[in-house]
């Protein structure tokens, strides 16, 4: 096990990505962001724009031409954009939320062309291109349905997508769920 020395011990790392020059991005349970390089913390990276925003755990990352996204609750998609001028090297550039009731992104696929595919924990798959999410009018949404919900519910009832990939030459989509 490799050991990672935080200021707060109690930090529980439940996301990650890795980003040109071997650098990882940490995201933890109570919503902070790290930045690791040769297993050492080089600092601490906003989620939020100011302080009086509330801090949602950090559920998946997704590395982009840009910088990366971060998913958390209520659909919400966080787009950080590099900044070499900056201390922290990743700013908070915009924050987008899905429209409806989707529930939580639990899980980001990118395709080679920069199509991104959203995990929900409502197991539905939604997709949209990284231009066109950087682009966006308020009001407007970007997403489509990939399918309807497939996944369903085990014992307890949970449907839950667990895990996404893309194929990179094919659009061919694989998912994993609690159910």
């Amino acid at each position: 096990a490799i050991q990672i020395s935080v200021r707060n011990q109690q930090a529980n790392f439940i996301s990650h990505c890795w980003l040109p020059g071997d650098q990882l991005v940490i995201g933890t349970e109570a919503g902070e962001l790290f930045m690791l390089e040769s297993f050492e913390i080089r600092g601490y990276i906003n989620p939020n724009k100011g302080d009086q925003e509330d801090l949602y755990p950090v559920l998946c990352l997704q590395a982009t031409s840009r910088g990366f996204i971060m998913g958390t609750y209520h659909g919400e998609i966080k787009m950080f954009e590099k900044h070499d001028d900056l201390k922290e090297r990743y700013a908070l550039e915009d924050s987008y939320i899905i429209p409806g009731d989707h529930g939580h992104i639990m899980e980001f696929a990118m395709g080679a062309d920069e199509s991104l595919v959203c995990g929900m924990d409502r197991h539905q798959l939604l997709s949209c291109s990284m231009s066109s999410l950087y682009n966006i009018k308020e009001g407007s949404t970007v997403f489509d349905y990939v399918f309807t919900p497939f996944h369903s519910g085990n014992n307890k009832g949970d449907s839950a997508i667990t895990g996404i990939d893309v194929a990179l030459w094919k659009q061919i989509v694989v998912t994993c769920g609690k159910d």
